[in-house]
């Protein structure tokens, strides 16, 4: 019989990832947004008006993205545990949200800070006290060429979750509703093969150990309880987790773009 993966709460708690020192629970997590979605705004003021002072823009656009970081990688991480679990992956949707309006509200910050002139931007990279960010001045330059005018980087940043829609679905389907056979060992047992251990599986020493994994990643059947549909349903409403993902993203796509 295949050796089975544990449920996470069926994990001791040394063994799992501890986010508490990032933030100590939700709570601190919600907080910790709303507070970087305020910040959000204050920085949208900058629009028009980067020229007026360069150094101290570049300074808050840095810190409004220092700010952001831990929210984002509280939310991935509790994402990453479990994606069955509804509440950590509402968590990293409303990150993901959060990253997209963050990026559309700064939008305007880099084609502004490129509309200055060269030597005004050689001027700041070479500055003793701007010294933490000439590494991002001189990369901003490097790029000139291929930064769009504000309007239309905003418009790229506004699509972000509708860009990130394929992969997150992707995700939901192989690693919630999807099972794969069992992998067969040098020894005669098995293993369970999921999208995570099949990286393990592939790489080993054994020829048939890795043709095992790989012909069983090419297959696979349902995990989730089945939805019996209708008969006029496709055959894809069988899939619950995906299925969600899908209708939220295109909910998004329909509110955001009319498309």
């Amino acid at each position: 019989m295949a050796a089975k993966l544990r449920k996470r709460e069926e994990i001791p708690a040394q063994y799992k990832w501890d986010l508490s020192h990032i933030y100590p629970d939700d709570a601190a997590w919600e907080a910790a947004l709303a507070d970087v979605l305020a910040s959000g705004k204050k920085f949208a003021a900058w629009e028009g008006k980067v020229a007026e002072n360069p150094r101290q823009a570049i300074r808050e656009y840095f810190d409004l993205n220092q700010q952001a970081e831990p929210v984002f990688s509280y939310a991935f991480l509790r994402g990453e545990t479990d994606n069955g679990d509804p509440v950590a992956q509402g968590l990293r949707a409303r990150a993901s949200q959060m990253g997209v309006q963050l990026s559309t509200a700064m939008s305007f910050f880099e084609p502004e800070l490129l509309s200055l002139d060269d030597a005004l931007l050689a001027e700041i990279a070479a500055d003793p006290a701007m010294a933490d960010y000439d590494a991002f001045l001189r990369n901003l330059i490097r790029q000139k060429p291929h930064t769009l005018p504000a309007e239309q980087e905003k418009l790229l940043a506004m699509m972000g979750q509708v860009a990130q829609a394929p992969n997150h679905i992707f995700g939901m389907l192989t690693d919630v509703d999807m099972s794969f056979p069992p992998v067969q060992m040098p020894d005669g047992t098995t293993a369970e093969l999921t999208e995570g251990t099949y990286s393990q599986f592939i790489r080993s020493d054994s020829r048939d150990v890795r043709k095992s994994a790989f012909d069983g990643i090419m297959t696979c059947s349902r995990r989730a309880p089945a939805i019996t549909p209708p008969p006029a349903m496709p055959a894809w409403n069988r899939w619950k987790s995906p299925r969600a993902s899908t209708t939220t993203s295109s909910a998004k796509c329909t509110r955001r773009f009319r498309c």
